[in-house]
C-alpha cells in the first residue's frame, strides 16, 4: 500500500506547480477482507436470491403502476398520520402528477 501510495506521490508531485505547498494528504481504507474472499460483480447476475428478489420488486412495482402507486407493499402499508401529507419539495427532480396522490 505504502509503495503504491508512493508512486502516485511521485507523480503528483511531477504535476504540481513549484513551490506548492501541500498541507495534509489523507488515506482511509476500510471494509477490507482478507484476498481469498470473493467480492461479487454488483453488475453480474449470479446470485440467485438477489435474482429473486428483483424478479418480485419488479412485479409489485409493474402492479403498482397499473393499478396505483401502493396497491403491494412488502409489509404493512400506512397512510401517514392525519392522512394525505401533500407534496414534497424535491431538490433533485421536477414532481410528476403522481407524487401528489
Amino acid at each position: 500500500m505504502l509503495s503504491a501510495l508512493e508512486t502516485l506521490w511521485n507523480e503528483v508531485r511531477a504535476l504540481l506547480p513549484p513551490h506548492t505547498r501541500v498541507m495534509r494528504l489523507g488515506v482511509t481504507l476500510f471494509d477490507l477482507t482478507r484476498a481469498s474472499e470473493r467480492q461479487l460483480d454488483m453488475l453480474l447476475d449470479d446470485d440467485p436470491v438477489r435474482l429473486q428478489w428483483e424478479r418480485i420488486t419488479e412485479a409489485i412495482d409493474a402492479l403498482n403502476r397499473k393499478h396505483g402507486r401502493t396497491l403491494v407493499s412488502i409489509g404493512p402499508w400506512t397512510p401517514p398520520p392525519g392522512g394525505y401529507a401533500g407534496g414534497k419539495i424535491s431538490y433533485t427532480r421536477i414532481p410528476s402528477a403522481e407524487d401528489f396522490w
